[in-house]
């Protein structure tokens, strides 16, 4: 795909202890694409993710965000995101159900109209039906222009202009949708 690059990972390697997340991974996400990220947990995809944000820097290797350090806040003002994990407030948000949550963050993560979009496992917990409805807002914001960069363990819902398969710690296929 020939878009502007708006994030990417240059060689990264990422170490938590003894315990190696990411091996000298390298891949970008451009302008206009939806890149599905699929592999089993401990593959390294939410730390990828994490490297994108800031959350965590890269033992080797570059991260970036639009062609800047996924620090900065002009960079950071422009990406909308949705991790596997999330404290709000308890109240109401505490009384929602899981489904009812994962729909909650994906409101605030869509909210403002970010240029990129990072979804980490954004359908655990929903119904088919609002399966359904994320991945109808999903296609819409990337036929708007917006990139969209998420994982998941479920190979149906890799839907994808881009797919990359993982495989603990390392990238084993990466190639355009059929």
């Amino acid at each position: 795909m020939n878009g502007e690059c708006l994030a990417e990972l240059s060689g990264v390697s990422k170490r938590f202890g003894n315990i190696v997340a990411l091996d000298g991974l390298s891949m970008d996400v451009r302008r206009g694409e939806l890149l599905a990220v699929l592999g089993p947990n401990g593959a390294g995809k939410t730390t990828a993710i994490s490297l994108l944000l800031g959350l965590h820097q890269p033992d080797k290797g570059k991260a970036s965000l639009f062609r800047q350090p996924p620090q900065c806040l002009d960079a950071r003002r422009r990406v909308g995101v949705m991790m596997q994990e999330v404290t709000l407030a308890e109240r109401p948000y505490g009384k929602l159900s899981a489904g009812q949550k994962r729909q909650a963050q994906f409101a605030v993560a869509i909210c403002g109209r970010p240029k990129l979009l990072f979804l980490d496992e954004p359908t655990v917990g929903l119904d088919q039906q609002a399966r359904a409805m994320m991945w109808d807002i999903l296609r819409t914001v990337v036929s708007q222009g917006s990139s969209i960069v998420l994982t998941t363990h479920y190979l149906e819902e890799a839907q994808a202009q881009q797919t990359a398969w993982w495989s603990w710690l390392r990238v084993v296929s990466s190639h355009p949708a059929r």
